[in-house]
């Protein structure tokens, strides 16, 4: 029963391990898989990358595992982990993140006390502020100052601007101790210290007492009395001693701002005999070949050097006498610092907070001096770190060292160059949002109208191109691109190709379709037309005739022109065909000279129509100013019988007898009666009386006859009259005449199928015409060039050639392609090869090329570079592909790398149209559609 007990217990106990052991096993198994994820590495490459000490690293790559750099050097050269994820940055430069080693970024007190050393400047720093501005500027650590205004301000302290809380961002709680010899501190306020217990005649209150610091002299003699009252210090003692004693044991450095030369002195007299370790900040009048500062003291942990310049503002400076001694450059002084091989010394920093931001802007200035791109960014990176003691993790990128490091667009203090992103701790704590429409690339030549242009940018902005040049002006979040060794040229032009639909169109097409409305997103041949460098294309029906459109190989096909020009053929029988394509030309040109009558007609009718709205205009000013004169006469004339009745006596309201409205005559004179009168004689006609006056018989009035008279009233007879000569007669106003309105002319029957040619007669599409033979050639010349004078352009292959001298008489272009090399048939039984590009290049006819293809397409440029291996001139053969059909076909906004013109770009590896060049990007309107993988992608 034992034994049985005994070998149960054994099996228990063998299965428990079993099972323990596989458990543990399977927990191995999780606890690897868990550290293989964890363990995952990034890698970043770049052009290049500067670790903060010596010169830098080209094409480079940085290993990042866990916030901590594991590797940095040469991509070529490290073994890079399997399980990493690559990021590729291009044309971008790798450099540490930047250590400020001086700011004022604390919460500031009211603090009265001149002398604080117990103060930490850690306990005012906000670890939850915004900090992106300096994010922005490549910024990752930076050192607190407490203050700026008193003689003993307090602790220094050294933080990073991100990261996950604030003990892991801390990495110097009590970094230096400030001290101010400078005017800054020396105007320190009085203060009152109450006494302790009640107050009496014995023990009165006592006034405010100044500080110590009033003066350089008054300063150093305060410092030397707290550095010699620490002996005997105890936990007992004064807060300030006690402070003060701690940091002195730690051997904590003093941060020493002294401008002045006697400023400087003090300064290093001070520490000499305390024997101090310390910083000097701000050294203005330091110049090291004469001073009493021995650089190489051990005790000098680092100096920093303010520039004194505020990025985009004026301000005035004070002007010194002439016997005055002249503050000292900036980079002068660390000039002078190198030259003595003390470089690791030397800082960088800027003079407020607000200039923070722009670090690598103000530290450019120190090449005024001569001092390399290498010798600044140590100023900035790893000397900082180094004097802050601090540079086992930041300044600098090494294995161990914490991940912090900025990506630049370009090289450090070259114009232009921005921030891409900055990491802390391996994290992406800031990128810069790049712009959709802004676009720098650069290459060591670029070919432009003006010639080849080296090391020169081109600038595009919203599709165009804004800038061409060795300095271009772009916007700050730009899109930047270098490709050193490369050459850019302008978008190259396939003149006639099947791409934009997915397939050869093949239907017939009614002249009046738009082919830019049925473009098709979805054409893949496009973007293995891209891949080639072509940017533009050109598509017709191969069913003649036919429209041409012109567009862009974007993602989404954008139409350029619509239609460009009409595609004709002349082949076969050569009498028939021209038979009729003049009765189609001729009943187009009887449509378009309709029209051209129509639209001279009204436009004679619109210049008629101007003038009499003018006219009507005034018609009608003027019989409205006719109504106004006769309401105004009547006006008048109311108004004058009005007061002609009050000059009376009359009541001017009373109405006038009906029947009259006349006034009431006067009363006849009184005469003497009447004595007969001898009978007169007869008068002879037409002979006047000597003794009366000839006068008019007076004119009845309409209401009564002949010769009655009213009432009251005296015969017209009966008036005297006056001479003849006295009577005024007022001209009768002319009449007014309205304007007639001219007639519109009537409008022609519009017809859609012929309104494309009025385009052609008017120049401003072309025609191109497909031909297999001379005798084609010379009926395009009869019809198009002779008869109809249209621009016109001939494609096909070896008859051009041939011809290519009636060409370029009559002003006919040439569409080569696919074929550039064929074999002249007339010669002999061998039929030589020509090179038909060459061919027409020495004619001085202008040409352009066509594959007539879909993916075919990508290899146009390769059947050039071989006529061009065949010796075509490369310039002549770039321009077939850019500039010319640009130029025939009337495109003005593609063809050039010039300024105003589609940002249409392609980057090649070596010359343009060399078999052994490479497209290594493709940019159409602005945007960059293609760019060859790296090998290592």
């Amino acid at each position: 029963m034992k034994s049985n007990s005994l070998a149960l217990a054994l099996a228990s106990s063998h299965i428990g391990l079993l099972v323990a052991s596989r458990l543990l096993g399977t927990w191995l198994l999780c606890a690897i898989f868990a550290t293989n994820i964890l363990a995952q590495s990034d890698v970043y490459f770049a052009e290049q990358l500067w670790t903060g000490v010596g010169p830098s690293i080209q094409n480079a790559a940085i290993v990042v595992e866990n916030g901590k750099i594991v590797q940095v050097g040469s991509r070529n050269e490290m073994r890079l982990p399997s399980n990493s994820r690559s990021h590729e940055l291009g044309a971008s430069t790798i450099i540490p993140g930047l250590v400020v080693v001086e700011s004022f970024l604390v919460a500031s007190g009211n603090e009265e006390r001149n002398i604080t050393p117990e103060n930490r400047a850690l306990d005012g720093f906000d670890f939850f502020g915004d900090y992106q501005s300096l994010l922005e500027g490549g910024i990752t650590t930076i050192q607190l100052t407490a203050d700026k205004t008193r003689l003993m301000p307090g602790q220094g302290a050294v933080v990073k601007l991100s990261g996950e809380n604030a003990k892991t961002r801390t990495l110097s709680p009590s970094e230096s101790l400030s001290v101010y010899l400078n005017n800054s501190g020396r105007n320190p306020a009085t203060i009152y210290e109450p006494p302790v217990g009640a107050v009496s005649v014995d023990r009165p209150l006592e006034p405010t007492r100044p500080q110590i610091g009033a003066s350089l002299i008054e300063s150093i003699a305060g410092l030397r009395l707290l550095m010699q009252s620490l002996e005997g210090v105890n936990q007992s003692s004064d807060l300030r001693l006690l402070a003060l004693s701690e940091l002195t044991k730690a051997k904590k450095p003093f941060r020493i701002t002294a401008e002045t030369a006697a400023e400087i002195r003090a300064a290093s007299n001070f520490v000499a005999q305390f024997d101090i370790p310390w910083i000097l900040a701000n050294p203005k009048f330091l110049d090291l070949k004469d001073a009493e500062l021995d650089g190489k003291d051990p005790r000098l942990k680092g100096v920093i050097l303010d520039p004194g310049i505020k990025p985009g503002t004026i301000t005035n400076l004070p002007l010194a006498a002439d016997n005055a001694t002249k503050p000292m450059n900036a980079w002068d002084q660390a000039r002078q610092w190198i030259d003595a091989g003390l470089i690791d010394k030397l800082a960088v920093r800027a003079s407020s907070d607000q200039e923070l931001p722009e670090l690598l802007f103000l530290a450019k200035a120190f090449q005024r001096s001569g001092l390399s791109i290498d010798q600044v960014l140590q100023m900035l990176t790893h000397n900082p770190a180094h004097i802050m003691g601090v540079s086992d993790r930041v300044g600098t990128l090494k294995a161990g060292a914490d991940a912090d490091f900025v990506v630049l667009s370009g090289k450090p203090f070259v114009d232009g160059t921005t921030v891409n992103a900055t990491y802390i701790d391996g994290q992406s704590v800031y990128e810069q949002p790049k712009s959709t429409s802004s676009l720098v690339l650069s290459a060591s030549k670029v070919y432009s109208p003006n010639g080849i242009l080296s090391n020169a940018s081109v600038s595009m902005v919203n599709g165009r191109i804004q800038g061409v040049g060795s300095n271009v002006s772009a916007p700050a979040n730009a899109i930047r691109r270098n490709f050193p060794n490369a050459t850019i040229v302008p978008g190259f032009i396939d003149a006639g190709s099947e791409l934009g639909l997915g397939s050869p169109l093949t239907e017939s097409i009614p002249l009046e379709t738009k082919l830019g409305a049925i473009l098709a997103d979805d054409d893949d041949a496009i973007q293995f037309a891209r891949k080639g460098g072509l940017t533009t294309a050109l598509m017709s029906s191969s069913r003649l005739p036919s429209p041409v459109v012109a567009f862009k190989l974007s993602d989404r096909p954008r139409m350029v022109k619509d239609p460009v020009g009409i595609r004709f053929e002349l082949t076969g029988n050569i009498a028939n065909a021209e038979s009729g394509l003049k009765r189609t030309l001729a009943a187009a040109k009887q449509y378009d000279d309709a029209w051209k009558k129509y639209e001279a007609s009204f436009a004679e009718y619109q210049t008629k129509l101007k003038e009499y709205e003018v006219a009507k205009k005034k018609y009608d000013a003027d019989v409205k100013a006719a109504e106004l004169k006769k309401a105004e006469e009547a006006k008048k004339a109311e108004e004058a019988k009005k007061a002609e009745a009050l000059k009376k006596g009359e009541d001017p309201s009373k109405p006038t007898p009906e029947g009259s409205n006349t006034p009431k005559p006067a009363d006849p004179p009184k005469t003497n009666p009447p004595q007969p009168e001898p009978k007169p004689e007869p008068p002879k006609p037409d002979s006047p009386r000597p003794d009366v006056p000839k006068t008019d018989p007076p004119k009845p009035a309409a209401d009564k006859p002949v010769g009655s008279t009213t009432s009251g009233e005296k015969s017209t007879a009966d008036k005297p009259t006056a001479p003849a000569s006295k009577v005024s007669e007022q001209p009768a106003a002319p009449a007014i005449k309205e304007p007639e309105k001219p007639k519109e002319p009537e409008k022609p029957k519009p017809n859609a199928s012929l309104d494309v040619y009025r385009e052609l007669f008017a120049n401003r599409i072309v025609a191109i015409v497909n031909v297999d033979d001379e005798r084609a050639i010379e009926a395009v010349i009869r019809v198009f060039r002779e008869e109809y004078k249209v621009p016109t352009i001939v494609a096909g292959d070896i008859v051009v050639s041939l011809q290519a001298s009636a060409l370029s008489k009559h002003g006919i272009q040439a569409l080569l392609g696919p074929n550039l090399i064929a074999k002249d048939r007339s010669t002999n039984e061998s039929m030589d090869k020509v090179n038909l590009p060459v061919s027409t290049a020495l004619e001085s006819v202008l040409f352009s090329f066509q594959s007539k293809a879909t993916t075919g397409s990508q290899q146009l440029p390769n059947a050039i570079a071989y006529s061009v291996y065949k010796g075509l001139g490369r310039n002549d053969a770039l321009a077939g592909l850019t500039s010319s059909p640009a130029s025939m076909f009337k495109i003005d906004s593609i063809g050039s790398i010039s300024v105003g013109k589609d940002a249409d770009l392609v980057v090649l590896s070596g010359d343009p149209l060399d078999l052994a060049t490479e497209v290594l990007a493709v940019v159409i309107d602005g945007v960059m559609v293609y760019e060859k993988k790296l090998e290592s992608q």
